[in-house]
């Protein structure tokens, strides 16, 4: 757990962030709160626990830390083949402020149990996605030949009686992140085709209704999107992008301040009512965010995001026409021509499909489509690509659609991919020290000295390798600088051999009689890239010794 204090204009938030919940988590929950109202005389104007990507850990640990903020009432359901109530008790109960607890679609199990029970108790505003939806309790039979049962044997329910499997924590400010990608792909993020309601075999959630429909779980107070930069160029950047969700989190505790002060009258600690008095400046935060999204998908992918209110449970349907199963070798791609039949009087918005597998390795596909009109029977086309290190195997997909960034029950259909045997080119690899200067042995690399690595690929394989891109990666640290660390060769035929030359200069200080390199070659025509680790060996001492060493490649 980590704790950092915020002071914006004199209001006093801390701001918990619980990684996991382990077998100290409630004991350093208390303390990092004891500590802070010591600093600052008694005085905590809000907390924000933050849970996102936290993966759960222990039950005990996650009761322990809801009960800090609640005075009575039950905390989690277990319900098996009998039912055990965890309730609040008497002790250490922190009140007297507001709380705002974040999650994502990463929060699952134990940090879901936190949320969901300070959210139906009225003790917390929830912000953030929805979490993974891991409301299974599973126990393990060994069995013989070292292999084992997993077995579901109960399900976690909240306070209010809401089941946590496939729907998850629905938060009160729904705030969904469109990361600014190049191609319309993925910009809602991969996090969300991890968790269980995508399963095709999950366990359905039994509470009345259309279950795995948020608002019929928990209607948030608006479901509201926002730009974020790409994955690739945040990864470039040392400066994070604006952290929306903990901006909408002080803005609750600000207001709340500037209504009470310091302290929250009786009959005030509802997060209903913290929600009330946020509630036109989450609203006017809200929109301006939706302004900016909406414009960048129109200009950068002429998506029409339009905000317009869903019906609860729509009548749409999506076809595929493609011959099933559809014959693919690794490395291609195929093209998928659906149908989306909305058979709604009223247009609806939001829209995204999406295309996924159970498959290990199939990384899921996304496409954001904007608005379905009232009655239309609106056509296109994807396009997937399997992965060029995949065996042969029938790969089962499945293609659904989306609203509001949830997906529709009932609106998929399922698709078999026939994934035959591929012809693929074969690299090994062999390197040596050459082109020395400035030492006195060869073969061995002396302080401050310059050298070339000569690379010679050989390809082995079945078919011409093209396209191939090398890096050569410094595993010795300090001791030696890569001064030239990548170079391509356009092709390289079967049973042909060629080398690349990589510039290096060994530090001012060497340590080790053995420097470690990786290296890193990828071609389209490779099933995977060749990884593979070599060493040079160095002269870590001023003593110069008469037998030289040989580089070994490994």
């Amino acid at each position: 757990m980590t704790a950092k204090e915020i002071d914006k204009g004199g209001l006093k938030v801390l701001h918990l962030t619980i990684e996991s919940f382990a077998s100290r988590t409630s004991r350093e929950v208390l303390s990092a709160i004891k500590k802070y109202k010591l600093k600052h005389h008694g005085i905590l104007n809000g907390l924000v626990l933050d849970l996102r990507s936290n993966p759960g850990g222990l039950l005990d640990q996650a009761v322990q830390v809801a009960d800090l903020f609640l005075d009575s009432g039950v905390i989690v359901t277990t319900k098996g083949r009998r039912e055990e109530v965890e309730r609040a008790g008497s002790g250490f109960d922190e009140m007297g402020y507001p709380i705002v607890v974040l999650i994502d679609g990463d929060s699952a199990s134990a940090s879901e149990i936190v949320a969901g029970a300070l959210q139906d108790h009225q003790r917390a505003v929830v912000v953030g996605q929805p979490s993974f939806g891991k409301g299974s309790v599973q126990t393990v039979f060994e069995l013989p030949s070292e292999r084992a049962l997993k077995l579901t044997i109960a399900r976690y329910y909240t306070p209010a009686g809401r089941s946590i499997q496939n729907v998850g924590i629905i938060p009160d400010v729904w705030l969904q992140p469109i990361a600014k990608n190049d191609d319309n792909d993925h910009m809602f993020g991969s996090y969300r085709y991890k968790n269980e309601r995508f399963l095709k075999n999950h366990l359905v959630n039994d509470l009345p209704g259309q279950a795995g429909t948020p608002a019929n779980e928990h209607a948030e107070l608006r479901r509201s999107y926002y730009l974020r930069d790409s994955d690739a160029s945040s990864s470039s950047s040392d400066t994070p992008g604006p952290d929306r969700e903990m901006d909408f989190a002080v803005k609750i505790i600000d207001k709340v301040h500037s209504a009470y002060g310091d302290r929250l009258p009786a009959g005030t600690q509802r997060a209903s009512h913290w929600l009330g008095l946020a509630g036109p400046v989450l609203n006017s935060a809200a929109s301006a965010l939706d302004v900016e999204a909406v414009t960048w998908l129109k200009a950068k992918h002429h998506v029409d995001w339009k905000t317009r209110q869903n019906p609860l449970i729509p009548k749409v349907e999506i076809r595929l026409s493609e011959k099933n199963p559809h014959e693919i070798v690794p490395g291609e791609a195929v093209t998928l021509n659906y149908t989306i039949d909305n058979h709604e009087s009223v247009p609806l918005a939001h829209a995204s499909l999406f295309i996924r597998s159970e498959v290990s390795g199939f990384d899921t596909k996304e496409v954001l489509l904007g608005e379905i009109p009232a009655g239309a029977h609106q056509s296109g086309n994807v396009q997937i690509t399997v992965p060029s290190y995949f065996d042969p195997t029938t790969l089962a997909l499945r293609v659904g659609l989306a609203l509001d960034a949830w997906p529709v029950r009932g609106a998929a259909s399922d698709f078999n991919l026939n994934v035959n045997e591929r012809l693929v080119a074969k690299i090994s690899a062999h390197t040596e020290l050459v082109g020395e200067s400035g030492g006195y042995i060869a073969g061995s690399l002396e302080r401050n000295e310059k050298a070339r690595v000569r690379i010679d690929l050989l390809n082995d394989g079945d078919i011409d390798a093209a396209d191939l891109d090398i890096k050569m990666v410094n595993l010795a640290g300090s001791q030696v600088q890569v001064v030239h660390d990548s170079a391509s060769i356009d092709s390289l035929g079967v049973g042909e051999r060629k080398h690349v030359y990589l510039d290096i200069k060994a530090g001012k200080s060497l340590v080790s009689p053995e420097l470690a390199f990786g290296l890193y070659v990828q071609s389209p025509d490779l099933k995977t890239p060749l990884r593979q680790r070599f060493i040079i060996h160095s002269q870590p001492s001023e003593v110069i010794s008469g037998q030289p060493a040989k580089s070994l490649s490994h």
